[in-house]
């Protein structure tokens, strides 16, 4: 996940967008410099990926009720404002159904801005390290590991 980016990684693509325009070359790590200044194909698919990933989890773990609206992207597609406002929306609910790090993060807005790609992301990334910590650290009870070495349950033996 990627949630620190700057206005400077904006302005740099689009300097290497228009190089691209007017057939210019370009360094050999141009995509990971578009990757981050713009909202790529990369982006959106791994947003996506990522909130279906998380919906799943905790839909599995009885945090949120119903499975999010998300899609598989390709080159063929337009991303609109509805994909955004879309993107936003299952953020939200990923976010209110779970437990967030920082709680100082508000919640995104339907801007197409790094600053709310990066927080789009950076809360999609809280929520899968806190899931992560539930599954495997959580597991710690005291002297016990539940999960590992389980004990049976009275009278199951």
């Amino acid at each position: 996940m990627i949630f620190d980016r700057t206005l400077n990684d904006v302005d740099l693509a689009k300097k290497y967008l228009n190089v691209l325009k007017f057939g210019g070359s370009l360094p050999s790590n141009y995509k990971t410099i578009l990757e981050r200044g713009t909202a790529s194909l990369e982006t959106i698919s791994r947003i996506e990926y990522k909130q279906n990933e998380l919906s799943a989890k905790l839909k599995a773990y009885g945090y949120i009720p119903i499975d999010l609206i998300t899609k598989q992207w390709d080159e063929t597609m337009d991303f609109t404002m509805l994909d955004l406002e879309r993107l936003v929306n299952n953020t939200i609910m990923l976010r209110e159904s779970f437990f967030i790090i920082d709680q100082k993060q508000q919640n995104p807005e339907a801007e197409y801005t790094y600053i709310e790609f990066n927080a789009i992301e950076k809360i999609l990334y809280e929520i899968s390290l806190l899931i992560e910590n539930l599954i495997n650290d959580g597991k710690r009870c005291g002297a016990f590991y539940s999960g590992a070495f389980t004990l049976p349950l009275k009278g199951s033996v």
